[in-house]
């Protein structure tokens, strides 16, 4: 599940109960002020610590997300660095996508992957093999951190060639890419318990799977805004 983590505390337990295995957090500043202005919510802290409980207390696996911004880019990674030393996370940094709504702060913030991986590269960090379960994300590990560095890339060659993913709405729509024309519901799947009949309708989605986005163009396909999905 993704989630911006702002009512974590409240639910880690009943989440954990539900069976609950990994969580994904979007947190795009270590700084509380910086958080504060891109969230507007003053509640780092308290994400920080409830983080914390969660690795403490449960055997969720975490990922944090966090949006590359060629303002924040080098303070996050460092910040980022510091957090994984001693946490057995993910922090990935993902590549500012354009859509519909942010084309001025697409251009004013896009910042290219390669001033994370670079630094990374040079200061001892490691690729880490993708298995072929793995999702989009490039991982960096370090002998001497517990926790590593992500990198989803969607701008760089080929990124798509080894997409392994859907995505669920929470309005119960498939959507085949996260920048597709359309999308396939399958909610009459899910109200009604029928296994056999999603993973029929969901296998004859796999032919027509779009085989690339098409952001080079400034495309998004329907996705006005990533919060229409979710992430």
């Amino acid at each position: 599940m993704t989630s911006n983590g702002y009512k974590l505390g409240k639910h880690l337990a009943s989440w954990q109960a539900a069976g609950l295995n990994q969580l994904n957090i979007s947190m795009d500043s270590f700084d509380a002020a910086t958080f504060h202005k891109m969230t507007g919510f003053d509640m780092l802290p308290q994400l920080l610590a409830d983080m914390d409980t969660l690795l403490a207390t449960t055997d969720i696996k975490l990922k944090i997300n966090s949006i590359l911004m060629a303002e924040t880019a080098f303070e996050n990674l460092m910040n980022a660095i510091d957090y994984v030393k001693d946490r057995a996370v993910t922090y990935r940094f993902i590549e500012f996508m354009q859509t519909r709504d942010n084309s001025d702060l697409f251009f004013a913030q896009h910042a290219q992957s390669d001033i994370i991986t670079n630094y990374l590269l040079k200061n001892g960090w490691q690729t880490h093999i993708r298995g072929s379960n793995d999702g989009p994300a490039i991982e960096y590990s370090h002998p001497d951190y517990k926790g590593r560095i992500g990198m989803i890339a969607p701008y760089a060659a080929h990124f798509c060639d080894s997409c392994n993913r859907l995505r669920v709405s929470s309005q119960g729509k498939v959507h085949l890419c996260l920048f597709d024309q359309g999308n396939y519901d399958i909610r009459q799947h899910l109200a009604h318990d029928d296994v056999a009949g999603l993973v029929n309708t969901l296998h004859s989605f796999m032919p027509i799977k779009p085989e690339h986005h098409h952001l080079h163009e400034s495309n998004s396909g329907m996705m006005n805004n990533l919060s229409m999905i979710g992430g």
